[in-house]
């Protein structure tokens, strides 16, 4: 009754009229998703009844006192043919119309650069082409079309609408796609021959931190500590002296234009993307509750500092469940790429790697239902954060949904470390994700298809009671086992796999050729 009578005082005043609009997200050749409730949403005069037609659906809404509406579309099959939505507001009398419309399926792609690197950026490599070069002038896939979710900070309150656009697939404008989206999506497409949508929601260098609701972090004491140095960061922040900083720097550099570091190094935190939840607020936020199938995640390094990194898991994991509680779409499927090898490789065993806790976290991060994990510890590049090879990256990713959601007969998963026991002086490990076995693989370059090898295995690391970690020999033993050993270590307690930033040569896969996952017993 009170409602009512609100919405009545307010359409009395008259004056008040709006434009019929909608997000940018509902815009022209976008991909809706299939067989599950469509939201369709937008703002009108309050009291407008707005009518939206697709697909031989016609839904009705009510423009609420702010002016906000927002209709359900019923399920719908696949389609591959281009239809029409037409929006109109009677009040109005205005009519929106979208065309080049197709019905498939949609996936959410957010993280930071190596998930927002295009198919241009990672093209070259020192000057000279690399294979994404030729993929860009075969990326003929007009049923695959991407939705760039414009860069847009926003760290007190939720934005109503972000900029953005849908752009069909083509060898024109391929090059502007996220590689590692547009890899995913094509093996998607490939396999279900129907139309396939990707979100890109991303920014480069972001910490997961600004993916997450203050209200999630607050709960974590490390992500605490990070909201409040961030605010007294904010509150400290010297105008004066960082334009004077601006100043002195373009004086030293012959009035060039700043780079993005130094930019960010003299801008307020709150204008930041290391900020807590404005890129949530600014371009997560905008687009919900846009129907989707799932979402994949490239992003951890920028937390793999010692404290964020360890307690990185809980950040992603409350993350996940938050976006999916926000979303009101169930527990959609969440795949996300685990850290490839980077920096120089160890030369002997490390106590503490970063690298090594964040991949920890992410593998914790699959006791989370519907969750998946893409290995890349056998394709990253020592000098280079952003790994070239995203068609590899987009494949694995792939395999997820191909094998869970959509069920097909596919290897999703490397082996997965299960458990372990002692026999006097050697420890036998054993693995789950195995498929037809467990094998030793060779990889010449991050570019090269993995072939089966009778190398011995590497980067096993084994110690005993006095934590004092060595290289170990290792065998595989069983379909699911390996056995390690050293003989320094006559009682051993403990084995880590691939524990550092770059474990270089780490050459443990299973028979569909996917590697394992970095672990610890310990």
């Amino acid at each position: 009754m009170v409602k009512s009578l609100l919405l009545l005082l307010i359409l009395a005043l008259g004056d008040l009229h709006a434009e019929l609009t909608l997000p940018s997200i509902f815009s022209g050749h976008m991909v809706l998703q299939c067989e599950r409730p469509v939201p369709v949403w937008g703002k009108a005069t309050p009291g407008a009844q707005v009518h939206v037609r697709f697909s031989g659906q016609v839904h009705t809404s009510i423009a609420d006192a702010e002016g906000k509406w927002k209709v359900r579309l019923n399920p719908m099959p696949v389609s591959i043919e281009p239809d029409i939505m037409c929006i109109t507001s009677s009040r109005d009398k205005q009519t929106v119309q979208i065309e080049d419309i197709l019905v498939g399926e949609v996936w959410l792609c957010s993280g930071q650069s190596n998930m927002h690197y295009s198919m241009n950026g990672l093209a070259t490599q020192n000057g000279e082409p690399t294979p994404i070069a030729d993929e860009i002038t075969r990326a003929d896939y007009p049923l695959i079309r991407q939705m760039s979710v414009y860069s847009t900070l926003a760290p007190d309150e939720p934005q109503d609408d972000v900029g953005g656009k849908w752009e069909v697939c083509t060898p024109q404008n391929a090059g502007g796609f996220s590689a590692t989206a547009y890899f995913f999506a094509r093996e998607l497409f490939h396999e279900l021959d129907v139309p396939i949508g990707i979100i890109r929601c991303s920014w480069s260098g972001s910490p997961i931190q600004a993916w997450t609701r203050r209200e999630v972090l607050m709960n974590n004491p490390v992500d605490r500590k990070y909201i409040e140095a961030k605010d007294e960061a904010e509150r400290d922040f010297d105008a004066e002296a960082a334009h004077n900083r601006l100043q002195q720097w373009k004086q030293e550099n012959a009035g060039k234009a700043p780079p993005g570091s130094v930019l960010r190094e003299n801008a307020p935190p709150s204008k930041t993307a290391h900020y807590p939840q404005t890129l949530y607020n600014g371009m997560l936020s905008p687009i919900m509750p846009y129907a989707i199938r799932g979402a994949i995640w490239y992003q951890g390094e920028a937390n793999a500092q010692r404290d964020q990194s360890l307690s990185y898991h809980w950040t992603l994991s409350h993350m996940i469940e938050d976006w999916r509680t926000q979303w009101g779409q169930g527990d959609f499927p969440f795949y996300f790429v685990q850290l490839a090898n980077f920096r120089s490789p160890s030369k002997r065993p490390l106590d503490m790697d970063s690298w090594a806790n964040v991949r920890e976290s992410q593998l914790k991060t699959l006791a989370i239902p519907n969750t998946g994990m893409a290995v890349a510890i056998d394709i990253g590049e020592e000098k280079d954060v952003h790994p070239r090879n995203k068609i590899e990256v987009g494949r694995r990713l792939a395999l997820w949904p191909l094998a869970k959601v959509y069920d097909i007969n596919v290897v999703c998963s490397g082996p997965l470390y299960n458990d372990a026991h002692v026999e006097e002086d050697e420890v036998y490990l054993s693995f789950t994700e195995v498929a037809d076995g467990l094998m030793v693989g060779q990889k010449t370059t991050p570019w090269s298809p993995v072939v089966a090898s009778n190398a011995p295995l590497r980067q096993f690391q084994i110690c005993g009671k006095d934590h004092k970690w060595v290289w170990a020999d290792a065998r595989i033993v069983s379909k699911d086992t390996v056995v390690v050993w050293s003989d320094s270590v006559p009682v051993p307690v403990a084995v880590r796999y691939a524990w550092s930033s770059n474990p270089i040569g780490c050459n443990l896969y299973n028979s569909a050729g996917l590697p394992a996952s970095p672990f610890r017993t310990d």
